[in-house]
C-alpha cells in the first residue's frame, strides 16, 4: 500500500478538515480515516500533538456541545439584568435612556441572531446523533456512515 506525499499546505489543510469533522461533527476516527484518507495513526498523533500544544481535541469537542445555547442564556441573563436595573429605579428614571435603548436593541438583535443559530445548531446536532447511531450500528460498514455523512453534508449545504 503506497502512501501519498502531501505538501505542508496540504497536511495542513487536511488537518483543520479533521479536526473539524472530529470536534463539530464528532464523527469517530474510524470515519474521518475513510473520508480523508488520513490514516487513524496520523489523526491520534495530531491529537497528541496537540495536547502538547495545549489544543485538546476532546474538550474541544465538549465545548463545541455548548455551542449557542449557552450564549444564549448569557444574553439573554444580561438583557434580564439590565432591565431589572431599569425598572428598579424611580420614576420617570425608570425607562431606558438612549444609550441603554442602544444596548438593549443590540442584545435584542443578538437573541434573535443566536435562535437562528439555535435552529441550525439542532439540526447539526441530530445529524450528529445520527451519524453516531449509524458508527455504532454498522462499526464493520464504514461505507455506510460515510454515504450517510456525505448525504447530511449535502442536505445541511443546501447542495
Amino acid at each position: 500500500m503506497s502512501s501519498k506525499r502531501y505538501t505542508a499546505d496540504e497536511l495542513l489543510k487536511k488537518k483543520q478538515l479533521v479536526f473539524t469533522l472530529y470536534v463539530d461533527n464528532r464523527l469517530d476516527q474510524k470515519l474521518i480515516s475513510e473520508i480523508t484518507g488520513i490514516s487513524e495513526k496520523s489523526i491520534s498523533l495530531w491529537k497528541k500533538k496537540d495536547i502538547e500544544a495545549g489544543t485538546d481535541w476532546d474538550e474541544e469537542r465538549r465545548q463545541a456541545l455548548l455551542g449557542p445555547e449557552k450564549q444564549m442564556r448569557r444574553t439573554m441573563k444580561m438583557y434580564d439584568l439590565m432591565l431589572t436595573t431599569i425598572e428598579s429605579r424611580e420614576s420617570p428614571d425608570n425607562v431606558p435612556n438612549t444609550k441603554e435603548a442602544d444596548i438593549l436593541s443590540k442584545l435584542s438583535a443578538t437573541i434573535n441572531s443566536l435562535k437562528s443559530d439555535i435552529t441550525l445548531f439542532v439540526k447539526y446536532e441530530v445529524g450528529k446523533d445520527m451519524i453516531d447511531f449509524i458508527q455504532r450500528k454498522y462499526r464493520k460498514q464504514p461505507e455506510v456512515a460515510k454515504q450517510f455523512f456525505t448525504l447530511w453534508n449535502e442536505y445541511m449545504t443546501g447542495k
